[in-house]
């Protein structure tokens, strides 16, 4: 952390702090005290210092990993996960990779070496974050480079490179698959139904007061499978009081016909305030009682 130099009284106050540089990332995480061990095994980090939050963990905290240095700190509750994207330069990566590996990381990219000169890989820490492991091994001209470029040869370990990432950004942006149980009246479109992964589909004899004349349907309940733009098209399509649980990781989705709580799973208050806005539209409490996790779920 940065701390006052014994310069004279008179010297002018540098806008940069020694030992810091223009750009400083933010790695915010669930667990800031294992991110710091991670990166200390992994790409030999100092520990620059910590300062407890108010509700405990870590509020702050500062690495240096080479020359730059790394402020972090613990997620509060119910904040969305927010995975940091970080290219570190280092002498030798590809030992850099397997210490990041044998540290908890997981493979996103092999060591691959690029047509300009560089030799690149990823790995995705404990805490989700990704971080571009990058050695330069070879001083190219930009003619040699825009050679090389066109060249077929290189087209191969490029598209490796890119499409090892897009495949684990979809996960890491919340475009992945949620899994869910979608609770409702009806659907405007029925037809709707056959596009998702339905794991489960169970049509209830017990209806529900759908009106103010006590009219009542029959609830049809679908376990499924979907992606992020199908939530929203569950949503348009659902008709009358409904009710949507979806689960992914960490985070949690409870959605009607008017509103959305997105939350972390721990995260009590909000997941209060979904079931009271749930209680509000007659739903009864035990049916905003499903699981959290991919097994699946029966009614209280």
């Amino acid at each position: 952390m940065s701390r006052p130099d014994a310069s004279p009284a008179h010297a002018p106050v540098r806008g940069i702090p020694p030992g810091y540089h223009a750009v400083t990332p933010w790695v915010i995480s669930r667990d800031t005290a294992r991110l710091i061990e991670f990166t200390e095994q992994a790409f030999g980090a100092t520990e620059l210092g910590r300062v407890p939050g108010r509700a405990g963990g870590i509020g702050h905290a500062e690495v240096r990993i080479g020359d730059s240095v790394v402020m972090m700190f613990d997620a509060r509750e119910g904040w969305p996960d927010t995975p940091a994207f970080l290219r570190l330069y280092v002498a030798d990566g590809d030992a850099a990779y397997q210490r990041a590996l044998r540290a908890g990381a997981t493979s996103v990219t092999a060591m691959t070496s690029l047509f300009f000169g560089d030799r690149v890989g990823r790995v995705r820490d404990p805490l989700g974050n990704i971080w571009w492991i990058q050695a330069h091994v070879e001083d190219v001209d930009p003619a040699e480079v825009a050679r090389r470029s066109a060249d077929q040869a290189a087209a191969g370990p490029l598209r490796y490179v890119e499409d090892s990432l897009a495949g684990v950004m979809r996960e890491v942006i919340g475009a992945g698959r949620w899994h869910g149980v979608v609770i409702a009246e009806g659907l405007r479109d029925p037809a709707l139904v056959n596009d998702l992964r339905v794991t489960r589909a169970v049509i209830t004899d017990e209806g529900l007061p759908l009106d103010e004349a006590g009219a009542e349907g029959r609830w049809h309940l679908y376990w499924v499978d979907v992606s992020g733009d199908e939530i929203d098209r569950i949503q348009a399509a659902t008709r009358h009081a409904w009710y949507a649980h979806f689960w992914q990781g960490e985070r949690l989705l409870v959605v009607y016909d008017d509103a959305r709580f997105d939350m972390h799973r721990h995260d009590q208050s909000t997941w209060s305030s979904a079931v009271d806005h749930g209680l509000g539209q007659g739903l009864r409490r035990e049916w905003l009682d499903f699981p959290t996790d991919d097994s699946a779920g029966t009614l209280a």
